[in-house]
């Protein structure tokens, strides 16, 4: 499940559980945060209780509505450079942090798992353009 979050984390509280900075993620149990915007979040979760939900957030599902593609190896981060303008080969952009960015044109939210694994977020509607575009930068990398 995918939630969109609208709110003024800076005063919102959820009990036990924080809320991220942009371009942050905060991880709890099979909870995933991501602080994409400021006042904007995106949560994903299998957990359908809502449990982290508080009063003052407008909530948006997005369950259908993103793709995910999971990168790895060990010149996964060289392979998503070609096509963003986001520093992925950056050091200290780690399992904390995330980035909402472009890729060969398209809007992402970036998630590094790992210093050779980045799973992608892409809206379903481009999940075709953004396939074919990995394939092809991978060709090219081969």
């Amino acid at each position: 499940m995918r939630i969109e979050l609208i709110g003024r984390f800076g005063t919102a509280e959820a009990p036990g559980f924080e809320f991220p900075k942009v371009n942050q993620v905060v991880r709890r149990e099979a909870v995933s945060v991501f602080g994409v915007a400021p006042d904007k979040a995106l949560v994903v979760t299998a957990d359908s209780s809502r449990a982290y939900l508080t009063e003052g957030l407008s909530v948006v599902e997005l369950t259908d509505a993103r793709v995910l593609f999971e990168i790895s190896g060990s010149d996964a981060r060289t392979l998503l450079a070609k096509g963003t303008p986001f520093p992925v080969e950056n050091a200290a952009f780690d399992a904390s942090a995330c980035a909402m960015t472009r890729l060969a044109g398209i809007a992402v939210l970036l998630e590094p798992l790992a210093a050779d694994r980045v799973r992608l977020h892409v809206a379903s509607s481009y999940a075709q353009h953004a396939e074919e575009w990995l394939r092809d930068a991978a060709l090219e990398e081969a």
